[in-house]
């Protein structure tokens, strides 16, 4: 994702986002792939797509979140200073039409942007640590050699990278060793 973007673009802004696998209150809660992912942890933090993206653009200032309000919490936990544009609350059963979205959309991103430089980049320093956690019915099959800094478990796999970019490629690594589990699959 980082290597098609701009070298240094102005800000970012993540459009069109769901809370992540067991948000209360959330509009097709996932983590990029639930099942068979329950839940995915960068240095402890507890991330899904909003903090994959905001994370690939590490020091980029974090302008805006466009999503429902469930998405609202990852998107603070990586900076307080994010404007957050909710685009419905399943909370309070508020589920705004296209017209009324437009216009929320449009004034929050325009109030986002003028201020702007109340946004910070978010930074991270090395080590770089994650954690895929699996969803039941599912595990991990351990692959036979692992030539990088990580170990596996039934439900967790767990890997340290030197950088950001190269953690994400070893997470499509770790990805390809997700198993269904037919027994529990079938007892259902």
């Amino acid at each position: 994702m980082r290597g098609q973007a701009k070298t240094k673009p102005f800000g970012l802004i993540t459009v069109g986002q769901h809370a992540r696998n067991g948000e209360e209150n959330a509009y097709f809660p996932h983590t990029i792939q639930s099942p068979p992912i329950k839940g995915l942890w960068f240095n402890d933090m507890h991330i899904a797509e909003i903090g994959m993206a905001v994370l690939n653009f590490q020091g980029v200032k974090y302008i805006a979140n466009i999503g429902c309000e469930a998405s609202r919490k990852e998107a603070k936990e990586l900076s307080e200073k994010v404007k957050h544009i909710s685009v419905k609350d399943k909370s309070q059963g508020w589920e705004p039409g296209v017209e009324e979205t437009y216009a929320i959309i449009k004034d929050g991103v325009l109030e986002a942007l003028k201020n702007s430089k109340k946004s910070e980049g978010v930074v991270f320093q090395a080590p770089y640590t994650f954690k895929l956690e699996l969803c039941k019915n599912y595990y991990f099959q351990e692959p036979k050699e692992i030539s990088w800094k990580g170990e596996f478990t039934k439900k967790d796999a767990i890997w340290e990278a030197p950088s950001i970019e190269i953690g994400w490629e070893l997470f499509n690594y770790v990805r390809n060793h997700i198993r269904v589990d037919e027994v529990d699959t079938k007892q259902k």
